[in-house]
Order: structure tokens, then C-alpha cells, then sequence
């Protein structure tokens, strides 16, 4: 999903880079969608500063999906019933 938005970051932020491929379709299989929601139960389900190693806090717009431009194709989220990291 981040992939597919991350042409609609700013040019001057190090995760901004041009799409290669416009893809029609992205299909997350248990992917957050949204990382500033999810950030405050990371510590409780994954361990202490695994957060902070994947994506410090001033920098979750750039990296949440929920927070970039939509992307060009259409977005299907997956996840199980019994998942307890990512509901659906």
C-alpha cells in the first residue's frame, strides 16, 4: 500500500520516490493500514521500541498508508478473524 502512495510524498522527504510501475490493484494481506492509529498498541503486541525502529514518530505521515494520497488503483485489505494485531 505504501509503495502504491509513495510518489505523493513530498520531494524532499527520503521516502519520495518515483513510481516505476502504476499498479491496478494492491492487496494487502494483513497490512495496517493505518501506522499512527496502530503505533500506540505496537509496544503491547510486538514488544518495546519496535515502533520506534520501523518509523519514529515525526516521520509515520510519511509512512502510513492512511496518510498518503490514495493510490492510483484500487486497495483491498485482507486480514483473519482471529488476527489480533490486525483486525478486520
Amino acid at each position: 500500500m505504501w509503495a502504491a502512495s509513495r510518489g505523493s510524498l513530498p520531494t524532499v522527504s527520503p521516502s519520495h520516490g518515483s513510481l516505476r510501475f502504476v499498479p491496478r490493484a494492491v492487496i494487502s494481506l494483513g497490512g495496517v493500514g493505518d501506522l499512527a492509529t496502530f503505533a500506540r498498541l505496537v509496544p503491547v503486541l510486538c514488544g518495546p521500541d519496535i515502533a520506534e525502529r520501523l518509523a519514529p514518530a515525526d516521520t509515520l505521515a510519511e509512512v502510513s498508508p492512511a496518510a498518503l494520497m490514495p493510490s492510483a488503483g484500487a486497495v483491498v485489505m485482507v486480514s483473519g478473524l482471529l488476527d489480533r494485531l490486525v483486525p478486520p
